[in-house]
């Protein structure tokens, strides 16, 4: 799991005094920390996923960075002091204040370039209040429930939509629903063939997320290679040369469970308009 993953609503930042006022103190690892609120709970311990409201701040108290993120809790990054460090300092409920080294921080931790505006010798001031500890197979099993729901929602949702769409189709075995825009006077292509096409795509509310129309740049790749989602592959083999379809493809036979990058989340039907434009061999 990243460690950066942003998974909490926008929450509030608060007991976020200046640098300057404060008195660290210094903890084993060489960790400059002050804490403002202490439950005296049980520490996040390793491989515990967190859900934090954190701010990083300069030294000259410009904020870099705030927000909710979950965080898994890993070995130390490097020594002297480093984010892990501070959240295994931590319980529910708990808020502190740390100085982390900027260098070591982004070099070690983010193993990213320092960015050009921070001074490398100084400290980030970190401020971290714990909104909620669970251990990782809890984190694992609640992923596992909201993935069966999300999964459950998105067959009965597509369904409404064909039915609210009043269109006369049933899905195929794959799951694929088909329904053919304009007629094609020429061949169904085959395995192994290029095809070359025009497509527009959509999500079940209309988002267009892509569009070769748009670029006026067809589109080619080798039918049944797996260059494309598997629901192309399904779709193409059934539209003849110069027809034009649109097809629901459930996330099933596009990009599943783990969705496309920021783009597609996870569990999500595609909606497509291709155009079947040309038909070679390789």
């Amino acid at each position: 799991m990243n460690k950066w993953i942003l998974i909490l609503p926008i929450l509030l930042f608060t007991n976020c005094a200046s640098a300057d006022s404060i008195e660290y103190k210094k903890a084993d690892s060489g960790l400059l920390y002050h804490f403002v609120q202490d439950k005296k709970g049980e520490n996040c311990k390793l491989n515990d996923i967190v859900d934090v409201r954190m701010m990083i701040k300069t030294e000259f108290d410009s904020i870099i960075w705030k927000g909710p993120i979950g965080l898994k809790v890993n070995k130390p990054s490097h020594k002297g002091g480093s984010i892990e460090d501070a959240l295994m300092m931590l319980s529910t409920g708990d808020s502190a204040i740390f100085k982390i080294d900027t260098e070591k921080f982004y070099e070690k931790t983010r193993r990213a370039e320092v960015p050009f505006n921070l001074e490398r010798s100084k400290n980030l001031i970190f401020n971290l209040k714990i909104v909620k500890v669970k251990t990782y197979n809890e984190y694992l099993a609640e992923k596992a429930t909201a993935d069966s729901l999300r999964a459950a929602n998105e067959i009965a949702e597509l369904e409404e939509l064909i039915h609210e769409l009043k269109l006369p189709l049933e899905p195929d075995k794959s799951g694929l629903y088909f329904q053919e825009l304009k007629s094609g006077s020429g061949n169904l292509p085959k395995s192994g063939n290029k095809v070359t096409v025009h497509y527009t795509g959509t999500f079940t509310n209309g988002t267009v997320f892509d569009s070769s129309v748009e670029r006026n740049e067809p589109f080619s790749f080798i039918l049944g290679a797996g260059e494309v989602i598997q629901g192309w592959d399904l779709a193409l083999a059934k539209m003849k040369e110069g027809s034009k379809a649109r097809v629901f493809i459930p996330s099933s036979l596009a990009y599943g469970k783990q969705g496309a990058g920021d783009i597609i989340p996870p569990h999500t039907t595609l909606v497509f308009e291709i155009e079947l434009i040309s038909i070679s061999k390789k």
